[in-house]
């Protein structure tokens, strides 16, 4: 977002994009044969990495403190980190941001006040945090609670969309790839019956790709190959 552009690597770029030699520019490489971005690549890993580990966390804590321990992992840095960043921001860019756009950003409330946040990638951990607390209300994951949580996000997302509510409906779908963290890890420490994880993961693959695919079907997380590389 805040970028400087630097002409002379624009039109490499394009140059590079255009040849034999796109492998040299990763991005380039990817998005020319793959559809798919090292960005969107690493969003999805790390939300099939953070639904992975939930379900060991909600065994090792009860549910008040699972939301006690992500609170004080998550919002002690993330003031930190957001201070330091505005600071960089105007003594080496000369970028000014408004108080209001720092409590917005360390409160995770930028989406629905409309308000540019101070670090661009906020909205994945806004997404964390709503996971977080479907996870305090469900409480230790079985694959049936999965299947069940995965059917509801995947409704309302659905819904949403056609009734343009477009935060929500943007930030509901990205829970079904977390939930597809979690059947892997049912199925990798071999939770439970095999062919009921084998199961539980399918229905989460396909409800993460189908609703990628009716609510943005050119978005990279629509395409198998982001799946394949994650």
């Amino acid at each position: 977002h805040h970028r400087t552009n630097i002409s002379g690597i624009n039109n490499s770029d394009v140059i590079v994009a255009n040849s034999e030699w796109a492998f040299l520019i990763p991005d380039q490489f990817l998005s020319l044969y793959f559809s798919t971005y090292l960005g969107t690549i690493g969003v999805a890993l790390f939300f099939l990495t953070t639904g992975y580990l939930m379900p060991l966390m909600l065994q090792r804590y009860k549910r008040g403190e699972f939301l006690l321990n992500r609170i004080f992992r998550i919002f002690p840095t993330l003031v930190f980190s957001t201070l330091i960043t505005w600071g960089c921001a105007f003594w080496c860019g000369g970028i000014e941001f408004h108080l209001s756009q720092f409590l917005h950003s360390i409160f995770l409330t930028f989406q629905f006040a409309g308000v540019e946040p101070i670090i661009p990638v906020l909205w994945t951990l806004v997404i964390e945090m709503i996971f977080y607390l479907l996870c305090f209300l469900l409480g230790n994951f079985s694959s049936q609670k999965l299947v069940y949580a995965m059917g509801a996000v995947f409704v309302l997302s659905m819904g949403i969309h056609f009734w343009h509510l477009g935060v929500m409906a943007y930030m509901l779908k990205y829970l079904l790839i977390i939930f597809t963290g979690s059947a892997l890890y049912f199925l990798h420490k071999q939770v439970g019956d095999r062919r009921k994880n084998l199961a539980v993961l399918a229905i989460a693959l396909l409800l993460w790709f189908g609703v990628f695919a009716f609510t943005e079907p050119d978005s990279p997380y629509s395409h198998l190959s982001t799946l394949i590389f994650t």
